[in-house]
């Protein structure tokens, strides 16, 4: 690589085999024979030195948009082959996990989830660097990786590939311009996010997984990380603004009736377990609702946990109504400030969800369901319990499901 350069025609493969993907090749490449418009030309700079990494084999790129301090969109992207001078080529971009699961990962789409899931929670901690560099929340950060399939199915490795403060792509993503801009904005006018390192902390914190409960298996023998080193820079010196011309700060989830302080109620679990017994009126996007559900960290949700399920594509959380739902990944890119889901019950003056008493309700007509569990210890009723059937069944506030 020419320096840290983020163009890909500054970075040239070669695979130690000698011949003409030696390394001698690659150097000569790098700095006389670069591809502009299907067009070889001269590559003119005047760098001192470059930067030899160890190549990490990998399926593609996931690329996750942080905007103030929220995980707002991913992209999934591939360099699809090794061009004839060396250079990475045939790029493409997907926006949907399940396309780029089948088109880069043989159609194993838990593997892409979990690899997504690790990518999720290294930002945790990436931000909690950068915020300390900072000492404020960024307007718009991206943080790419290398995810490739592990030993076993639905297994990924992951390695953190680059990150790009304000000067990166959004490759075509429709909402995220608006997003990124209006952060930018925002930050120019005296806005924007502060906070501490600690995750915690994080304001408006958005959707965030929790690390996993294994370490991040290593790369195989031969397959080194592509993470350069990263030494950080002094942290920049700061003059805070006089507090006069701050705006007064706003109560953290101030109308919402679940406030669980820092240091957590003994109430609040680490693993709850939902059955929504499958039947007549149960729509199957409802009944996928069932499983164990492992709490995400220090994520909030207007004040309150959240908890995952194992599958990481359903999240218990206390919406903005004073309601508890259960919803998909819509509710977690909202931030979970909505109110709507599978399945809910209202809260209780700070109540866990186990806790409550009543019957859970059935969207999207709210029907109450008595067969529908939510506790500790796995237990379930039959779906013979159940009230007569929804005739729609689906999720609630204005939107059907399968």
């Amino acid at each position: 690589k020419l320096g840290f350069s983020w163009e890909a025609l500054d970075v040239k493969f070669w695979d130690g085999q000698g011949g003409s993907k030696g390394l001698e090749t690659a150097l000569f490449n790098l700095t006389q024979n670069i591809e502009i418009s299907q067009e070889l030309t001269g590559q003119p700079h005047d760098l001192e030195a470059i930067i030899v990494q160890e190549y990490c084999k990998h399926d593609l790129e996931i690329r996750l948009y942080v905007v103030d301090g929220i995980v707002q969109a991913t992209i999934y992207t591939k360099f699809c082959k090794i061009k004839d001078n060396l250079e990475f080529g045939d790029f493409h971009e997907l926006f949907e996990q399940e396309k780029a699961a089948s088109a880069w990962c043989g159609g194993d789409l838990g593997a892409l989830q979990d690899g997504e899931r690790q990518c999720r929670a290294i930002v945790e901690h990436w931000m909690v660097w950068v915020q300390a560099q900072l000492c404020e929340v960024p307007p718009a950060i991206r943080f790419d990786f290398f995810m490739g399939r592990g030993e076993k199915p639905g297994s990924a490795v992951v390695w953190t590939l680059e990150i790009c403060e304000l000067g990166f792509s959004m490759l075509g993503e429709k909402e995220l311009p608006n997003k990124v801009f209006k952060a930018m904005l925002g930050k120019c006018l005296g806005g924007g996010k502060t906070g501490s390192s600690d995750p915690a902390c994080l304001p408006n914190s958005g959707p965030r997984v929790p690390p996993p409960t294994t370490p991040v298996p290593a790369p195989p023998a031969g397959a080194v990380s592509s993470t350069a080193e990263v030494v950080p820079p002094p942290a920049k010196v700061v003059t805070p603004p006089p507090p006069e011309s701050l705006p007064p700060p706003k109560p953290a989830d101030a109308d919402v009736g679940v406030i669980i302080p820092a240091e957590e109620s003994s109430d609040v679990p680490n693993i709850i377990h939902i059955s929504v017994p499958a039947g007549p009126g149960v729509t199957q996007d409802q009944a996928l609702c069932t499983g164990k559900y492992e709490r995400m960290g220090n994520e909030r949700a207007n004040g309150a946990p959240v908890w995952t399920n194992d599958r990481a594509d359903r999240f218990l959380y206390h919406g903005n109504d004073d309601n508890w739902y259960v919803g998909d990944e819509e509710e977690m890119d909202l931030g979970f400030d909505c109110d709507q889901g599978y399945i809910r019950h209202e809260s209780a003056g700070g109540m866990m969800p186990h806790l409550l008493e009543g019957d859970w309700e059935r969207g999207e007509e709210w029907i109450e369901d008595p067969a529908i569990t939510v506790n500790l210890d796995g237990t379930t009723k039959p779906a013979t319990a159940r009230n007569a059937p929804s005739t729609k069944g689906a999720k609630g506030k204005s939107k059907r499901r399968k």
